[in-house]
């Protein structure tokens, strides 16, 4: 008789993750992996993003910019506004509704329709 055991780790998902797991589990034909309290073993199931479909468009100081990356750095987005130093940033992604100010070394990871301003504000 081969008697198994293992453990695990109980990670708590958002419920629009948990829900979009448990969905393309099902569809694969997974129903196995779900016990009877809704948790899902996902031994031998490794978990990734959506591949960025390029380009990612975007808004940089008001212009239409079609990026053939899915991530910049601060600096590099500095460059591309015209900009030097350090100046504000603001970055608005419209399809999650959040913002945030990202500041050198930061690396943007881009959103289609994302909304970046850089100006430099004179607060010196």
């Amino acid at each position: 008789m081969t008697r198994t055991t293992h453990t695990y780790v109980l990670l708590e998902l958002s419920r629009a993750a948990y829900d979009e797991i448990a969905r393309k589990m099902r569809e694969a034909g997974y129903d196995q992996a779900f016990d009877a309290e809704g948790e899902i073993d996902m031994r031998g199931i490794a978990v990734t993003r959506e591949p960025t479909q390029l380009p990612v468009n975007f808004l940089l100081n008001g212009r239409k910019i079609a990026s053939p990356v899915a991530s910049l750095t601060y600096e590099e987005l500095v460059t591309m506004a015209g900009k030097t130093g350090n100046p504000s940033m603001t970055v608005f992604d419209k399809k999650s509704g959040r913002g945030f100010a990202p500041h050198t070394g930061k690396v943007i990871e881009l959103v289609e329709g994302m909304v970046i301003n850089c100006v430099h504000t004179g607060n010196a």
